[in-house]
């Protein structure tokens, strides 16, 4: 066979549209591109039992090194409330306007308390999970995801003995707590934890990609949310303290901690300055809506830098 044979049989070099073609002919995808949004939210829900599964050896490991294991889950919340409760509530004298106190903090405290690990543990879910993003190829919304599902398998037991605290709130033998009726209202606590579930998805989402490639930010973020839970009213009524309806109040009062905050009080006690008003949920979905598709969006969009910066 002859050179000119030889040079004729080597197959001739395919053009970049070519190559593209075949490589989809294949199912071959080009590396490192962010896809569409539909195409990752179906790569997101083909995962769904990954998810689950890494969210709950989290949860169950959390507490894995202490003597008393998952009950620091219901104990941790319960010791702060107890602490918040006579601090604020009795010594310091913020129960003015409440007919119960003692509820009001317990509820404050563990409902901020899943939006709080929402904020912290997403901030740290790409970066706490860098050699797993090294490795392996699958969409980077799974982890924000893993943690705000592995926030809410703890915090369900903790709805329980919060229901409990609430409820007995009304048998301490102090004149100024009233009783806390228990009534039908009860059940939208389950609705209204899915809702807060919701606004954590897409603050988890948000925090995991702002805080991505900045350890410093973990540093500060303790104190950026104790401002915002002594500016939530966690331990005390807005209202009472903020008694000037001014632009300052009303953004205190519609921001969406302090919303899911009032949500949780309007369904659980009898507060006259909380009565039952419909327009709360709606607020409630509204913002656990706005901040999900924003947080989605966010964090997509920087989708094939995460691990390679």
């Amino acid at each position: 066979m002859t050179v000119t044979e030889n040079r004729a049989a080597v197959p001739q070099p395919l053009s970049s549209a070519e190559a593209r073609a075949l490589a989809q002919q294949h199912g071959l995808e080009e590396a490192g591109v962010r896809p569409r949004m539909g195409t990752y939210l179906k790569q997101l829900w083909a995962r769904r039992d990954f998810i689950r599964v890494f969210s709950t050896s989290k949860a169950y490991a959390k507490h894995q090194g202490s003597y008393l294991g998952q009950m620091w889950a219901a104990l941790n919340p319960t010791l702060n409330a107890i602490i918040y409760t006579v601090i604020f509530g009795f010594i310091l004298g913020t129960s003015r306007g409440l007919d119960n106190v003692v509820a009001f903090i317990v509820i404050g405290v563990f409902v901020f308390r899943l939006i709080d690990n929402a904020i912290s543990t997403g901030a740290r879910a790409i970066d706490g999970n860098m050699q797993l993003v090294r490795s392996l190829r699958f969409p980077r919304a799974v982890l924000p995801l893993a943690t705000v599902l592995t926030s809410l398998t703890l915090f369900v037991p903790t709805v329980v003995v919060m229901c409990l605290f609430t409820f007995g709130a009304g048998f301490i033998p102090l004149e100024t707590l009233n009783p806390v009726p228990l009534n039908w209202h009860w059940l939208e606590i389950l609705p209204a934890v899915a809702l807060v579930t919701v606004l954590n998805t897409g603050i988890s989402l948000f925090m995991a990609r702002y805080a991505y490639g900045k350890p410093d930010l973990l540093q500060v973020l303790p104190f950026v949310t104790r401002l915002l839970m002594y500016g939530s009213g966690v331990l005390f009524s807005i209202e009472h303290y903020v008694s000037e309806p001014t632009w300052l109040r009303v953004a205190l009062e519609h921001q969406p901690v302090a919303i899911y905050l009032e949500l949780f009080r309007m369904i659980m006690m009898n507060e006259p300055s909380i009565p039952y008003d419909p327009w709360i949920w709606a607020w409630a979905g509204g913002w656990a809506l706005l901040v999900l598709v924003s947080g989605l969006v966010y964090f997509w969009a920087a989708e094939e830098r995460y691990g390679r910066d």
